[in-house]
């Protein structure tokens, strides 16, 4: 009797453990956005093109798909914190001369936000005009929530 509870006990909570986590994966917010230029995110070059962005899994990892192509990249992220609830869902880039770097990801009405973890190109590039007291450009594009 006692190994039969445990056993329906084990196999409700991995249930519980699956929805959880499916409910989760389905609320996870997905942005919509036409990028006018080519950037890079996880040591990948995107081109300029209509994209879905959404957070996967754990929250942990964005990914990134081009609608036209469905070129794919996924990026580390790590959570922001403002103390003002955004007016806008937009991407934030940051631009070196001609190169742009995926670097924020902020959702409408909420104070938090993702923040992509720079590539090898992109903190040799930061280094270099740091040397120069140089700093980059932010270039932020409205995105449509779905």
């Amino acid at each position: 009797m006692k190994k039969h509870l445990f056993t329906t006990m084990a196999v409700a909570m991995f249930m519980t453990t699956i929805a959880v986590a499916s409910a989760r994966a389905q609320n996870a917010p997905m942005v919509s956005v036409s990028i006018p230029f080519d950037f890079e995110v996880a040591g990948k070059t995107m081109k300029a093109g209509d994209y879905q962005v959404r957070l996967e899994g754990s929250r942990s990892t964005l990914k990134i798909e081009n609608r036209d192509t469905l070129h794919t990249a996924f990026a580390t992220i790590s959570s922001l914190q403002r103390t003002d609830i955004q007016d806008e869902s937009k991407l934030v880039f940051n631009r070196y001369g001609s190169q742009y770097f995926l670097s924020q990801v902020w959702i409408a009405g909420r104070s938090s936000g993702e923040e992509v973890r720079q590539g090898a190109t992109e903190r040799s590039i930061r280094r270099e005009l740091a040397a120069l007291r140089h700093k980059p450009e932010r270039v932020e594009i409205a995105v449509r929530t779905n």
